[in-house]
């Protein structure tokens, strides 16, 4: 007596879906959350000339998000906690990730329930 398991079709396209999330997250995911996380914290570091502003980038490689500053003094300006500022404030990075994280982890979560849904 030959017998089917029910919903195995179903389960063997959720897993399909599912082995797609990281590609979905290295090429979509993380490159949103690293120019939205740029931009915030674009927008918030201190301005002097802009140098510092303009010296942004993010990159995604390996699976990871990386987002800095390539400018000589960004890492005096991100830490000095005791220099006033005009425009913008210290911590400005850490502050924009702060900001984004919950965004972020609602979006992997996101995507990984579509993949299993």
């Amino acid at each position: 007596m030959a017998s089917k398991l029910q919903g195995v079709d179903h389960i063997r396209a959720r897993l399909a879906a599912l082995a797609e999330v990281p590609e979905r997250l290295r090429s979509e995911v993380l490159p949103e959350a690293g120019a939205s996380l740029l931009t915030r914290a674009q927008a918030l570091v201190p301005v002097n000339t802009g140098e510092l502003r303009d010296s942004g980038y993010f990159e995604v490689a390996d699976g990871r998000l990386r987002v800095g500053f390539t400018a000589e003094h960004a890492a005096e300006v991100h830490e000095r906690l005791d220099v006033a500022h005009e425009e913008g404030q210290a911590k400005f990075l850490e502050r924009a990730q702060l900001e984004q994280e919950g965004d972020v982890r609602a979006t992997l979560v996101a995507v990984v329930r579509e993949a299993i849904e």
